[in-house]
């Protein structure tokens, strides 16, 4: 089961802050984007900085639960690195319903 958190525990205890979207904003954000599930939707369009998309998407990617139903592809568009790979769009199943209160990968 993945992580859920709004802070990252760091050595020295301070907290970091956590991702700059949780899941269930990349989902309405993916939504607003797509108009539907299955269809894809630029990754520019998610308002992150490259940093942050790159992060974000990175951690969805990871996570076993979640993979199944991010998609990621590399179409024409702007390119983010998604663990080591370029990737410039997400497409995400209408399976992934019940994961969408999650807080984060």
């Amino acid at each position: 089961m993945a992580a859920q958190f709004d802070t990252i525990p760091t050595v020295t205890g301070a907290p970091k802050p956590g991702p700059a979207m949780n899941l269930r904003q990349a989902i309405e954000k993916y939504l607003a984007v797509a108009g539907e599930y299955g269809k894809p939707a630029a990754l520019s369009a998610f308002g992150l900085s490259t940093a942050e998309t790159e992060t974000v998407f990175g951690l969805f990617d990871e996570d076993y639960q979640l993979s199944r139903f991010f998609h990621l592809r590399n179409e024409s568009g702007e390119s983010y690195q998604i663990n080591g790979f370029p990737q410039t769009h997400v497409v995400i199943d209408a399976d992934i319903k019940p994961y969408s209160n999650r807080q984060a990968a």
